[in-house]
């Protein structure tokens, strides 16, 4: 008689969330009974995630699991090239774009030619010139005109004030507005011109820092940089001032400010 024994699973997995509809809305990577996780919070907690509310609005929900891995490094290659090759960070509630997505093709950027994916990264020289570069490209693309726009529009939508233009870093040009223990920043990268939505530390200590980690584990998003920012929301198209992208992000912003607010950390 032939006898047969049982191989023990990998420890790390990565998984899909899919609705009722059958649409795939979360990839992750986890072990143990994590993927399972998410419809126990959706059920027991009160948070209000884009994730939970999908869950909540959506059940039966099934949990697929897309493979297993001996190791974690393994599991985030695969979970950040289905989030941003196969899916699409836009079609998916993730909050996060997982580990090493800035080496991984978007599923939209079939044509194009990527630094650090196709041809090699510039090394950049600290003599200035990388700042000049930068400056010289916000003035040919009217960044600064832009967002004072934009500034004046959601400042009379939303019926806030907004600290000034920030123009500390080369590549990225911000506005913020403080709510709380954080700023809540409106980030356009000069050259591409596209906008995304982040919470940032006030001042960079390691107290504020310490608050804003805090806020993003009870808003079910991932601290940068030890605390210093969080993504949020990226944009997809290039920012304009149309209707359409400044109701989005006007909703976008109005949502995170509104959590913040009825957070006990803002008084």
């Amino acid at each position: 008689m032939e006898n047969s024994e049982e191989i023990k699973l990998k420890k790390y997995y990565v998984y899909e969330l899919v609705d009722k509809d059958g649409k795939v809305f979360y990839v992750g990577k986890g072990t143990g009974e994590r993927a399972h996780h998410h419809e126990y919070e959706a059920k027991n907690e009160d948070k209000n995630t884009e994730k939970l509310e999908h869950i909540r609005n959506n059940e039966p929900i099934k949990v697929r699991v897309i493979g297993r891995y001996e190791t974690s490094d393994e599991a985030f290659a695969v979970e950040s090239t289905l989030i941003h090759w196969v899916y699409g960070r836009e079609n998916l509630t993730n909050a996060t774009g997982g580990h090493g997505s800035d080496t991984i093709r978007e599923h939209n950027q079939k044509d194009k030619e990527l630094p650090g994916i196709d041809i090699p990264e510039r090394v950049r020289v600290f003599d200035g010139s990388y700042s000049k570069e930068f400056t010289v490209i916000r003035d040919k693309n009217k960044i600064v005109p832009f967002m004072n726009e934009l500034k004046d529009i959601l400042e009379n939508r939303l019926d806030i004030k907004f600290n000034e233009i920030s123009l500390k870093e080369a590549r990225f040009t911000k506005l913020y507005h403080t709510c709380g223990d954080v700023d809540i920043s409106i980030t356009i990268t000069n050259a591409s011109k596209k906008i995304s939505l982040e919470l940032n530390s006030i001042s960079g200590s390691k107290e504020d820092k310490e608050k804003l980690k805090n806020i993003c584990a009870s808003l079910d998003v991932d601290a940068k940089d030890n605390g210093s920012y969080a993504p949020l929301k990226k944009f997809d198209k290039q920012a304009t001032l149309d209707e359409i992208f400044i109701e989005e992000i006007s909703s976008s912003f109005n949502e995170i400010k509104c959590k913040l607010e009825d957070m006990v950390s803002y008084v």
